[in-house]
């Protein structure tokens, strides 16, 4: 989760530092960006896990 907002961080700086050559061909920071947010996605919403490891870290959810 952590990697995955970090990732997304760094695209989306990268992205406003560039400006309209963020969404060049010419550049790789397009699929970045995009690579970063399919991140935050595939595996579930980061609000999820983050709400999953506020359970766990309060006891109420125990580890299997």
């Amino acid at each position: 989760m952590y990697a995955s907002d970090v990732a997304m961080d760094a695209a989306t700086k990268a992205f406003q530092i560039h400006g309209a050559y963020g969404v060049s061909d010419e550049y790789p920071l397009q699929r970045y960006l995009r690579d970063a947010k399919v991140f935050q996605i595939v595996e579930g919403n980061n609000q999820l896990h983050k709400a999953l490891i506020a359970e766990h870290a309060l006891g109420f959810r125990s580890p299997r």
